[in-house]
């Protein structure tokens, strides 16, 4: 499982990384700048989906050319263990976007069932 990590020096430099769950603080962190780390705190992440919008255009290494399609598949992956679900189906642009305001909102297991049951 993935978390994050929030960190804080006293120059007032403020980052964030990702780390796997088990991953522990070195006593000699440092902020992007050489400075002494202050603070440090972890979260868990939500279970939202990573949505992803993949161009159906193809590629043509003999005529050195790209298709012209304006089409798009849908991607969600699951934040924490990487499973990857495409749509059955492709979008223009502003199909593919309305799909999107749905999906965003829901976690990931919801987000399955709807990409799946409504066969998007």
């Amino acid at each position: 499982m993935k978390v994050i990590w929030s960190f804080h020096c006293d120059y007032c430099v403020s980052w964030q990384e990702f780390h796997d769950d088990d991953w522990e603080l070195p006593d000699d962190y440092y902020c992007p700048n050489g400075h002494e780390l202050v603070t440090a705190s972890k979260r868990l992440l939500s279970d939202k989906p990573i949505i992803c919008l993949y161009p159906t255009n193809t590629y043509d290494p003999i005529k050195k050319q790209t298709s012209e399609d304006k089409n798009f598949w849908l991607m969600i992956q699951h934040i924490h263990t990487g499973e990857q679900v495409f749509s059955q189906n492709f979008y223009l642009l502003a199909d593919a976007l309305k799909i999107v305001e749905n999906l965003h909102l829901l976690t990931w297991e919801r987000a399955l069932w709807y990409l799946q049951l409504k066969k998007i």
